[in-house]
């Protein structure tokens, strides 16, 4: 499998995006062992997501944010 190259742009948005999954958690008050039994998931499995998420589909993004208590949404900027 090969890797795609992020470019400064897109590898800004990656690092908010790092940081704002563990801001939620942390707002919620919630550990990560927390956020994997909400989300059915283990613990190993939140600690990989919020060190790289690249590989994170939508539909994780959007139970991650549900399990701390955030909605979320896609906007079309242009």
């Amino acid at each position: 499998m090969t890797g795609v190259a992020l470019d400064d742009e897109d590898l800004s948005e990656e690092l908010a995006l790092l940081g704002q999954l563990t801001r939620w958690r942390e707002s919620a008050g919630l550990s990560r062992a927390q956020v994997a039994e909400r989300m059915g998931v283990k613990p190993p499995a939140i600690s990989r997501l919020e060190r790289n998420i690249t590989r994170a589909t939508w539909n994780t993004l959007r139970r991650y944010a549900e399990a701390c208590g955030v909605k979320i949404a896609l906007t079309n900027r242009q």
